[in-house]
């Protein structure tokens, strides 16, 4: 069945889809069937269908999308300029790609929410009914008063295809703030869905995760979409409106597990405490006390325990923990799977200018792997370019040479005071490229561009006066590359390429966009004929030019976006425009005595 609402287009199907070449034949597939009923029964209606996903092209959409011209400004480490940013004409690169329009990937947060309060109130998800002392009853009352997207929202999506599933797996946050600000959130949940190749959401749909594909080895899954990420979060037991709980900002990723598959990968960060033991130096007694912090962390979505919470480990850098972790950008090893034959370990840039890169082991034990400074102490602040979506590894689509491997991807810039509003946030293309010499690995960022719009239409802060462009923050965030595939000639030669890229705006929205031709581009600047080792260039030019066209772009856009028209309507105490609808809401939140009702 297919139904549209609003330009959102679904298709709900009680469907079991079983990855590709699992079974020979339909006989096969019966058996198996038969042999797992008892399992399947617990699971599924009696009308649910089994088919095993055939090879699937997501390029035909990217075909037939239409694409304009977008220039852009990028910057090299073609010569040594000493930071001199008088000099960074000679490492600029004026170049061009192909854009798509972006669309926006929607979703009904009201369908959405009403299905997460019926399950609440079952009691049959142990991870979901531990949700109710955190939203309820005010999501019943938010339900009630057709309110809930004034109070939810959903952001940061990223997504990968699955192949082997011929469907696009989406992760996005789903964010909740009882006070209905987006830069106060109380709750955050990782959102799951499928769509297919054209991007039509799959409702109902469901993938079986058998034993043999899953890293686990012991146990098969059917998982069911669109689902919450029963990811585990700390809660204290007398809840703290003031606090953030759940996961935050997700990063999706594709890793390649022991037993030979690709699986889902989520990065995140969330608020954690543990009790820590000290000498506090009063006596010869060691002192235990609650600390908490800010922690990264992955999760194998679909890696379960008994308690069917997806299995989650903490990151930690030399036992060495911050009190705020946030931001890292993943990555994994051409190099590495060829020698363990799967992704034993994951890399995330730290810092990009005066980079600092991390290798972690599955158990989340991390240490450097590569240190532009080693006098820097892990507490200096990272600087301006921070996070964005993983890197691509580019060895698997292009043959690299010389034991070296390149990855590609967004980063973002977060700028304070540069002309709009308090602080901006774009995306910057990078480029990054890894030579082994003598047992060790150096790195540098060999490629970083000034700030891309992708020429998107960015609302202003508030939602009901959005063509105030700057006002407080204009965000643009690019949160992962979907895919990236490329069209041949019959000597292997990229003739064309696609990549998928999405983006969230002012923190409210889950964006695609289309990009033609960058492997292209990339090629056509000698990225992969690059020499890091025999260049002495210093590793922090092209970064500091970067950051001042980025800055040059920020005063360029706030001049353009001036506000025209003061608003002149009634303001919250925030500085927004008045809700009448929050308003009323929160007339019955003072009488119930509920939580989010406006400080007196």
């Amino acid at each position: 069945m297919l139904f549209q609402r609003d330009d959102l287009v679904r298709i709900n199907r009680n469907e079991v889809i079983i990855p590709k070449g699992l079974f020979r034949n339909e006989k096969e597939l019966g058996k198996f069937v038969r042999q797992h009923e008892d399992y399947l029964r617990e699971h599924l209606s009696g009308s649910t269908e089994f088919n095993q996903a055939i090879e699937t092209d997501p390029r035909k959409e990217l075909h037939e999308t239409k694409y304009k011209k977008f220039d852009f400004t990028a910057f090299s480490l073609a010569e040594n300029i000493n930071l001199n940013l008088q000099q960074c004409n000679r490492l600029q690169l004026n170049s061009s790609v192909m854009i798509s329009k972006a669309a926006e990937v929607k979703t009904s947060l009201h369908e959405v929410l009403q299905n997460l309060l019926t399950i609440i109130e079952s009691g049959e998800d142990p991870y979901l009914k531990d949700l109710k002392r955190i939203i309820l009853p005010e999501l019943r009352l938010q339900l009630d008063h057709n309110v809930v997207d004034k109070f939810w929202f959903r952001l940061a999506g990223s997504s990968v295809w699955l192949k082997d599933y011929g469907v696009h797996y989406m992760v996005s946050r789903i964010m909740y703030s009882h006070r209905g600000t987006r830069d106060g959130p109380l709750l955050s949940l990782s959102y799951a869905q499928l769509y297919d190749q054209n991007w039509n959401e799959l409702v109902g749909t469901r993938l079986l995760v058998p034993k043999i594909r899953n890293a686990t080895g012991d146990k098969q899954y059917i998982l069911h979409f669109p689902q919450i990420i029963p990811i585990p979060f700390y809660q204290d037991e007398q809840l703290n409106e003031y606090q953030y709980y759940g996961p935050e900002d997700p990063r999706l990723m594709l890793v390649k597990n022991k037993a030979g598959y690709e699986e889902p990968l989520v990065l995140f960060n969330s608020y954690r405490c543990k009790m820590d033991t000290f000498d506090d130096d009063e006596d010869d007694k060691l002192v235990t006390k609650e600390r908490c912090y800010r922690a990264m962390s992955i999760c194998w979505p679909w890696q379960l325990d008994e308690r069917k919470f997806s299995k989650t480990v903490e990151l930690n850098i030399e036992n060495y923990r911050l009190r705020t972790q946030k931001n890292w950008t993943p990555f994994t090893s051409h190099l590495d799977r060829q020698v363990d034959g799967y992704d034993s370990h994951i890399y995330f840039v730290y810092r990009w200018a005066n980079l600092d890169i991390l290798k972690c082991d599955l158990q989340g034990a991390c240490s450097y792997d590569y240190r532009f400074n080693t006098s820097l102490s892990l507490e200096n602040d990272v600087g301006p370019f921070r996070g964005g979506t993983q890197l691509i590894n580019l060895n698997d689509m292009v043959a690299v040479k010389d034991n070296k491997e390149v990855w590609a991807g967004f980063a973002r810039a977060h700028i304070d005071d540069c002309g709009c509003g308090s602080s901006m946030y774009r995306p910057n293309l990078v480029v990054i490229i890894k030579k082994r010499k003598h047992s060790r690995n150096y790195y540098k960022v060999t490629h970083i561009s000034s700030s891309l719009s992708f020429d998107m239409y960015v609302p202003g802060w508030d939602l009901l006066y959005p063509q105030d462009s700057c006002l407080r923050s204009s965000v643009l965030i690019p949160n992962g590359v979907s895919q990236w595939v490329a069209d041949r000639d019959s000597a292997g030669a990229v003739v064309d390429d696609y990549l998928t890229l999405t983006l969230s705006v002012s923190d409210y929205t889950v964006h695609r966009i289309n990009v033609k031709g960058l492997l292209k581009e990339l090629i056509n600047w000698g990225t992969f004929d690059y020499d890091i080792m025999g260049n002495t260039h210093h590793a922090n030019d092209n970064l500091v030019c970067a950051l001042q066209s980025s800055f040059e772009f920020c005063t360029k856009y706030g001049l353009e976006h001036q506000l025209k028209r003061k608003n002149k309507n009634p303001k919250d105490d925030d500085g927004m425009t008045i809700d009448p609808k929050k308003v009323e809401y929160f007339k019955y939140v003072q009488r119930y005595e509920l939580r989010g009702a406006p400080e007196a």
